[in-house]
């Protein structure tokens, strides 16, 4: 479950039509005719890039909504990152890279047994706390930036690539152990405080 909603945007509605004159004051620049315009570039991104997009690439995606300055779509988890990171770099491309122009993300994990309202609630509260970290970020299992995600894609495909390696070292008793260790590892870090790193 992924909810994706653009950051600040009532702000960006109010100072980004401003413009700064030679003698370093700003001028505001408001017109409805840009309110609209910038609305519709929104809605044209999400409502009809986006929906072409998944349909074309990530056909096994349920959109549950797209439109105006958000998407809400339910996929499988093996698709996740790869979304991400298409949904990311489109979208820094749509906005010709302007770094006061962004989004953040919330990803629930469930199973598809899950009621969908309380995963859509959870993707819901991740966006929150993705916002509370500084906006401009993801939530998936913690927040983090959207660069981090292809670290985690990378490493992903590298255990995936070494297990369907027969001549590998690395196999799934391997990767339990691994998993083991780290629950064993935050077990610790929470009972001694946050204060281990």
């Amino acid at each position: 479950y992924i909810k994706i909603d653009v950051d600040h945007l009532g702000t960006l509605f109010v100072d980004g039509f401003r413009h700064k004159s030679d003698n370093g004051t700003y001028k505001n620049i408001f017109s409805i005719s840009r309110y609209v315009g910038m609305s519709r570039m929104l809605n044209l991104f999400f409502n009809l890039y986006m929906k072409e997009h998944l349909n074309n690439k990530f056909s096994s995606t349920y959109t549950v909504f797209s439109g105006g300055d958000d998407l809400f779509v339910i996929m499988p988890w093996n698709g996740v990152i790869d979304f991400m990171e298409d949904m990311y770099t489109a979208f820094r491309s749509f906005v010709c890279e302007n770094p006061d122009i962004h989004f953040s993300a919330g990803i629930e994990l469930a199973k598809e047994t899950f009621p969908m309202q309380k995963a859509a609630a959870r993707a819901e509260e991740h966006i929150e706390k993705a916002k509370e970290n500084g906006r401009n970020r993801v939530y998936y299992f913690h927040t983090m930036e959207y660069e981090k995600l292809r670290e985690i894609h990378d490493v992903t495909r590298w255990f995936i690539d070494k297990l369907q390696n027969k001549e590998s070292n690395i196999n799934r008793s391997f990767i339990y152990r691994l998993l083991h260790y780290t629950r064993e590892a935050l077990a610790f870090k929470k009972q001694r405080g946050n204060n281990i790193k």
